[in-house]
């Protein structure tokens, strides 16, 4: 899956109001193009947030519960690129990893800081 923090959303989003010229009537994708497995986000967060890792369903099992398209979110790979129209904007996030490791570094300092 690919994630965008809301502030590199929100710079996008300024970004083509400042070219709508150039981006006018055309469709964006605006990723930050490193794609993440859902089981390798988890794991990440779950050692980040010093938690046991999740456990994991058989296929089989988890295909029962949920339905078809619930499930292929969670064990699909999805990439998608941005459009070449915004070589010139750039995400602070440049990856899931990053961008959630500077966030819970925030808010844990912050907490550190109010107590």
């Amino acid at each position: 899956m690919n994630w965008i923090h809301l502030d590199d959303a929100a710079g996008a989003i300024a970004f083509g109001l400042n070219n709508l010229d150039t981006l006018k009537g055309k469709k964006v994708n605006v990723t930050d193009q490193h794609p993440i497995r859902y089981t390798d986000m988890l794991n990440y967060l779950s050692n980040l947030l010093r938690h046991k890792k999740p456990f994991y369903l058989p296929a089989w099992i988890a295909r029962l519960l949920l339905c078809k398209n619930k499930f292929a979110v969670l064990t699909n790979s999805y990439r998608v690129a941005p459009e070449p129209l915004l070589k010139y904007w750039e995400p602070k996030h440049h990856d899931f990893i990053t961008g959630i490791t500077e966030i819970i570094n925030q808010k844990r300092d912050e907490n550190l800081r109010a107590a």
